[in-house]
């Protein structure tokens, strides 16, 4: 009898020193990071359930340099002698926790500091072992597989210039090693933004902000707050504009690829066009309407009313030559009440229609040979091509394609067309002079749209249905490569120097950068709603 209650009264003491040691350290601990200005935070259980499995939760502790972790166990017999530890699944050494004794319920509570530089996240990062032995002598153990999570440590972006002055209004993203977007936030005007809760890791800090060039960083995150300087370089980049579907008009900054301005209700054509010198770009509406935008602005320069016979006419089609002449393919209401097709001619001094050509079958688009003496209209919903003099404006002759033409380009000799043939996907090589057609590459059925490299050695075709963009010599025609470009993309434009190609999808409202010397995406824009077209003003 005096050796039970001796055992019991050593146990009890024990049981008094661990609570006592956990509780003096506890204070020594708040003490000591109270003074270092290191953050609190609440208490961090790991539990083990009723049927053996474990709850985890490993949070950041008020220590500087780990996590306390307390463990709460079930199912041991009384006074059980409970010695536990945790290993790597290879078996490797981690950590040894300690001893302690089961209480008259069969549970035991021990405290213990996992490492900071432990690889603690993710399924499976930790076995815990306890083994032990119970007062008549026989052993008891346990292994369980622990699922163990901890909330990270705050990550600060300290964005400055070139002269070091702190940057406001920076927008900083923060991504995994493999490119997912993780966070984001904004700098303050002291040039800092803070991410809270960041895992140990490696990660991509990426920082941008309107006229200056991008930045990307590799940050391995390993102690408790991680700052990371940031150096931006001052660059106008250019502008890209984006005529949304629902009639909205915005404006991109092509440095940073953030959006500058959006403007609502400004367009209504399917093509946006920009002025051969760069300054203006026009749009048309419907009534017969043309808006110029200010090409550094985006804003409404002018509205210009063009006075013409038709009745309720519609601009489908622009084509600018010079500051006094324009071109356009409008829709207007016939004497029957069908809708009638005509391309005009535009005085901009004037704004009148000083002359026009009949017998349009289709909205199409509109493209100027280089020597401006031949005006050519593709058809997008008949299977023909209309080939005109400008001076006089006249039909000189209708090429027929035997199927529907996708949007096309002027070759680099300035006497073909590459037009690619939406149904059968075959690259269709028109010769504006005596109107032959010759059957070029096959790309694939659905490729809709065409771009050709300011340095004439890179031929884009666009493939609406597969998904990709194809890189074709000009020269030969042959496939330089093949790059994906989501589900359904919808339209492109090549940047003005050619380093970029932009390519917006149909289904979201998102534009692909693509570089056009490594045919990798490097960069995608997110926009407030689809694309419709898109425009770089040179």
């Amino acid at each position: 009898m005096a050796l039970s209650t001796n055992r019991t009264r050593a146990l009890v003491i024990s049981l008094l020193s661990v609570v006592g040691l956990v509780i003096v350290l506890g204070f020594a601990g708040a003490l000591v990071n109270r003074l270092r200005g290191v953050p609190e935070y609440a208490t961090p259980v790991l539990e083990m359930s009723e049927d053996g499995e474990p709850l985890v939760s490993v949070l950041p502790s008020r220590a500087e340099l780990g996590a306390t972790v307390f463990i709460t166990g079930s199912r041991w017999p009384e006074g059980a002698l409970v010695r536990l530890q945790l290993t790597y699944p290879d078996g490797e050494m981690a950590v040894t926790v300690g001893h302690t004794w089961a209480d008259e319920y069969g549970t035991f509570r021990v405290p213990f500091v996992l490492p900071v530089d432990l690889p603690l996240l993710g399924e499976n990062a930790l076995i815990l072992e306890a083994s032990g032995e119970t007062p008549g002598g026989s052993e008891h153990q346990r292994s369980l597989l622990l699922q163990v999570t901890r909330s990270g440590w705050p990550m600060v972006v300290a964005v400055t210039g070139a002269d070091e002055s702190p940057l406001g209004g920076a927008h900083v993203t923060l991504f995994d090693a493999i490119g997912q977007k993780l966070a984001e936030a904004f700098t303050q005007e002291d040039g800092t933004a803070t991410i809270p809760d960041v895992p140990l890791g490696d990660y991509v800090v990426g920082v941008r902000k309107i006229d200056f060039a991008q930045s990307r960083l590799d940050v391995a995150v390993t102690r408790r707050q991680t700052e990371v300087p940031v150096e931006l370089e001052p660059n106008a980049g250019g502008r890209l504009f984006v005529s949304g579907v629902d009639n909205s008009l915005t404006l991109i900054d092509t440095a940073s690829n953030l959006p500058i301005t959006r403007y609502e209700d400004v367009s209504s054509s399917f093509n946006l066009v920009r002025s051969p010198d760069g300054r203006y770009l026009y749009s048309g509406r419907f009534g017969g309407a043309i808006e110029r935008f200010d090409a550094a602005t985006g804003e409404v320069a002018e509205m210009l009313s063009i006075e013409s016979d038709y009745a309720q006419p519609t601009f489908l089609s622009l084509l600018p030559v010079d500051a006094e002449t324009m071109y356009g393919l409008i829709s207007f209401t016939g004497d029957n009440d069908e809708r009638v097709y005509r391309i005009v001619e535009i005085d901009l001094t004037s704004l009148r229609v000083t002359a026009s050509v009949l017998g349009i079958s289709s909205f199409g688009q509109l493209i100027l040979a280089q020597d401006n003496a031949r005006l050519i209209h593709v058809a997008h919903r008949s299977q023909e091509i209309t080939v005109m003099s400008t001076n006089p404006l006249a039909v000189l002759r209708t090429i027929e394609v035997k199927e529907t033409p996708g949007r096309s380009v002027m070759a680099p000799d300035g006497a073909r067309l590459f037009t690619t043939l939406i149904d059968s996907g075959t690259l269709a090589i028109v010769d504006i002079s005596d109107g032959t057609v010759e059957q070029g590459t096959t790309t694939s059925s659905g490729s809709i749209a065409l771009a050709l490299h300011p340095s004439a050695e890179q031929l884009f075709v666009l493939n609406g249905v597969l998904g990709y963009c194809q890189v074709l010599d000009p020269d030969t025609l042959e496939v330089m490569d093949t790059v994906p470009v989501g589900q359904r993309p919808r339209a492109m434009a090549l940047s003005s120097d050619g380093r970029y190609l932009y390519i917006a999808e149909e289904t979201t409202a998102t534009i692909h950068v693509i570089e056009t010397a490594t045919y990798q995406q490097v960069d995608s824009i997110s926009l407030s709603s689809r694309a419709r077209a898109l425009e770089v003003p040179s």
